[in-house]
């Protein structure tokens, strides 16, 4: 089939996405340029996969006739991949293991062709999402798919990326279908802990230990369209997720029955420093003045001069511990929490804090379909939508919620124009209604489209009832300035006395050897 035929079986926008992604292009750099989301993206990629029969890049290359002009760039090598000879090494890993649900019951009913065809378009849906989170996939056996977050590149929070991923996969395996519109349904196993892994290979005959035979045994266990992890995973996310304990259940190969757990979504109310420390969280010690501005700027916003405050520091310094004793101030004087995590996975994903909070206020993860959510949707909008015009559609766009159509004729960029207006506006209704503290954390990973919503709302809140509260670390903050009614409070790290008395107080009534105090002062150096 020629070029040109290739191109008439796709759609305008399917064509871009196919091109850009022949071009080397990443999903999330596509939907930068095209201005659209990652998911919207992945879901035109695997329709395109399915028109054209592909199953790679380079398939997909060839098919539209551009084998003699593009050059693939090469998979990029992790800076701390081992070379090439080294020699197996033992490391920590979170290995995730899927298995595609009734997929001999599938296969009963396709040709060899068909079925072969189904699973390349499967593989490649898991292959983008566990690659966009980290992972790296150690190999296809049969129908199921084995991943590891750890290696070749240290993840310090290889747990969650593979939560992430596994819920991203079992989203995107659900949208996809077998001939005769069957969907499919993949199910998920974690687990967490010490894996022999061969240097040269990392694929799934070099994964030795009993983690990558346990999280097999979890997958096992869930149900379909469910990812379910185990203790020692689950340890190591604090409350960033939403888990149901599943019990102690037995696991062929072990002794004893393991506690397990089945993951429904992000915990997406707590900010990040809640959910990683909610079962140890300490009385703050040694950031009393900083406090003390911060609560004298909430009141002055809670009486109509908006205020807007940026707490700089290094990671670990306290900028989450004085934003969760804030809110704690902002909720006992009957305050609106709007809470914004903006991730370093996501930062050219626009608006990506922004959803992940309506997601939550919403609690549409919850809903079953499209309509529930789009009804709920309009309940949290309520009089917003109706006064500020299309913003039900637009907003229903951002969250990939069918069902509504945006305004006809309306050009990305003015859609994203509308967005913003639309989310500073409501900022402004509901502070009409009670006081407002908008927490965005971690400003250094912010999406430019973020970024400029922040801007937005830094102009407009002089006179409203609201306190901003900005974090971010030194190094790649954004410049925001001009705006008189912003502070900037740089946090030092704490004097030899303050982290003296946070040492005594996370010990408890435990007395600790005068040297191993010693060792921790030097090694937190604050």
């Amino acid at each position: 089939m020629a070029a040109g035929e290739v191109g008439a079986e796709l759609s305008i926008r399917e064509d871009q996405i196919a091109r850009l992604y022949v071009d080397g292009l990443s999903y999330k750099e596509i939907a930068r340029d095209l201005e659209i989301s990652p998911a919207t993206v992945r879901t035109h990629l695997n329709t395109i996969y399915r028109k054209l029969e592909v199953s790679s890049r380079i398939e997909l290359l060839h098919r539209l006739g551009r084998n003699g002009n593009v050059e693939i760039p090469p998979a990029p090598v992790p800076e701390s991949a081992p070379a090439a000879g080294a020699l197996a090494e033992r490391r920590q890993l979170t290995v995730m293991f899927m298995d595609l649900v009734d997929s001999t019951a599938i296969a009963v009913g396709l040709d060899a062709e068909d079925m072969h065809e189904l699973l390349q378009t499967y593989r490649a849906a898991v292959r983008r999402e566990v690659e966009a989170f980290g992972g790296h996939v150690a190999g296809f056996p049969g129908d199921g798919v084995i991943a590891c977050f750890g290696w070749p590149r240290a993840l310090e929070d290889a747990a969650e990326r593979s939560i992430r991923a596994g819920l991203a996969v079992i989203a995107a395996v659900g949208r996809l279908q077998a001939p005769g519109n069957t969907p499919l349904a993949g199910r998920i196993g974690i687990a967490t802990g010490m894996v022999v892994v061969d240097g040269q290979r990392g694929d799934a005959d070099s994964l030795a230990g009993g983690t990558p035979n346990l999280a097999a045994r979890l997958q096992g266990i869930a149900q379909p369209g469910h990812v379910v992890i185990a203790a020692d995973t689950c340890e190591l996310v604090g409350d960033t997720f939403d888990l149901e304990p599943l019990g102690e259940q037995l696991v062929k190969g072990l002794p004893k029955p393991v506690p397990v757990f089945r993951v429904r979504g992000e915990q997406l109310q707590l900010n990040r420093f809640e959910a990683q420390h909610a079962r140890k969280l300490s009385p703050m010690v040694g950031r009393e003045l900083e406090l003390a501005l911060l609560v004298e700027r909430w009141e002055r916003a809670k009486e109509g001069e908006g205020q807007a405050v940026l707490l700089i520091g290094e990671p670990g310094i306290g900028k989450s511990r004085i934003a969760a004793a804030l809110i704690e101030r902002a909720v006992a004087d009957g305050a609106r929490i709007l809470r914004y995590q903006t991730s370093p996975q996501q930062g050219d994903s626009p608006l990506w804090p922004v959803r992940r909070q309506l997601v939550a206020e919403a609690d549409l993860e919850r809903l079953p379909d499209h309509t529930a959510r789009l009804h709920r949707l309009g309940e949290l909008l309520g009089d917003a939508d109706r006064e500020l015009g299309d913003a039900l559609p637009l907003l229903a766009e951002l969250l990939d919620i069918d069902g509504t159509a945006p305004p006809a004729r309306t050009s990305a960029a003015r859609r994203r124009e509308l967005v913003i207006e639309i989310l500073v506006r409501r900022l402004e209704q509901l502070a009409r209604r009670s006081p407002v503290l908008m927490l965005f954390e971690d400003l250094h990973w912010i999406d430019p489209t973020s970024l400029e919503l922040v801007e937005r709302i830094l102009g407009r809140i002089d006179e409203a009832r609201v306190l901003l509260l900005l974090t971010s670390r030194p190094e790649d903050q954004p410049r925001l300035t001009g705006h008189p009614h912003l502070t900037a409070v740089t946090l030092n790290r704490l004097g030899k006395a303050a982290a003296l008395k946070v040492v005594e107080r996370l010990a408890g009534s435990d007395r600790l050897p005068d040297d191993m105090v010693a060792t921790i002062l030097a090694r937190t150096d604050g």
